[in-house]
């Protein structure tokens, strides 16, 4: 790719972290799709309601994966943390694939916990350290929107195909990914931690060329894992106590706590999950069940859209702040 613009080289980063977004979307609803036809006598797999609430509830796995992530990206860089990732999110839609017993599903669950929040962080991560900062912020909250995407054509899908079948479609934009991410240089800032100077710049100029604002932004990147090289481990410690005092750390951290608070606490997941049965038991009507299983997904689909405008026009603390506030008023 060295015939692209440094732009064009940087969406094609950002691309992959879009296509994995669309499949970690799907393995949220799936579990959906697995209630309504594990239920029905159109699989050759069937369950009770207690072992389905086992295979939804896997997805709390990925605490464990988002409590290594740090560790595991310091130690073998961002790039072959993403494709490390995104192997085990693969593996769990071939097993969802290969399944023939209620086991082999239990365990792609199983890979999809661990992995999922695996895939956010270094998505997040890829795009913040790999791409230019005015486009930074779009793409983190196109992630998302990404994510309903694949959720709403899982939800869509699941009413004219079964579930191995969706499983292999939407093992494909992974696949892809994959494929792109191996072409990738490695993030020049964990390089430029590692001491690989010059690996770094090279990195650097691929994603983003060589600028005025590039060339300012390469020079105080590595001017700064400079100097840290050079602290004693007495130093090193003195600033870790210093900058963990900073406004500008712990701001931004009560920020992410907030916004995970928010997405979780909404019930979106979980209603997203099981919709489809609060609707049918209050209606006790399935074909109704399924259409507001639909508009379901349509609205969450809305509710990104939405999201993306309004931080383009509003303040980010007023978007949030009445996020907020609307979820403590539907308590």
């Amino acid at each position: 790719m060295t015939n692209f613009s440094p732009f064009a080289k940087q969406m094609y980063v950002a691309s992959a972290t879009q296509l994995v977004a669309v499949s970690l979307g799907g393995s949220l609803s799936y579990p959906s799709i697995l209630f309504q036809q594990f239920q029905s006598n159109e699989t050759t797999i069937h369950t009770d309601l207690d072992t389905l609430t086992w295979i939804a509830s896997m997805h709390g796995l990925s605490g464990l994966g988002a409590t290594l992530m740090p560790t595991i990206m310091q130690l073998i860089g961002r790039k072959y943390t993403f494709i490390g990732s995104s192997i085990l999110f693969l593996i769990g839609w071939i097993l969802a694939a290969a399944a023939t017993d209620i086991f082999t599903v239990l365990l792609s669950a199983v890979f999809h916990g661990l992995s999922s929040n695996c895939i956010s962080i270094i998505n997040l991560v890829t795009i913040s350290e790999m791409l230019a900062p005015k486009y930074r912020s779009a793409l983190m909250i196109s992630l998302i929107i990404e994510q309903t995407l694949g959720q709403v054509i899982v939800a869509n899908l699941g009413v004219i195909l079964d579930w191995q079948t969706e499983a292999m479609i939407m093992s494909a934009p992974i696949i892809v990914a994959l494929f792109m991410a191996f072409s990738w240089p490695e993030s020049p800032s964990w390089l430029a931690f590692k001491g690989k100077f010059e690996e770094a710049e090279k990195a650097f100029v691929w994603l983003r060329g060589t600028d005025e604002e590039a060339n300012k932004e390469l020079k105080a990147m590595i001017a700064a894992q400079r100097e840290v090289k050079r602290q004693t481990k007495k130093m090193k410690l003195q600033n870790m106590v210093q900058e963990m005092k900073r406004r500008d750390l712990y701001m931004p951290s009560l920020y992410m706590f907030l916004l995970l608070l928010n997405f979780y606490g909404c019930g979106a997941i979980s209603l997203f999950i099981y919709t489809k049965d609060v609707i049918e038991i209050g209606t006790g009507n399935p074909k109704i069940a399924l259409t507001g299983y639909i508009i379901t997904s349509y609205i969450l689909l809305t509710g990104s859209l939405i999201s993306f405008v309004l931080i383009k026009f509003f303040n980010t603390k007023t978007v949030l702040s009445t996020a907020f506030g609307s979820i403590l008023c539907l308590l």
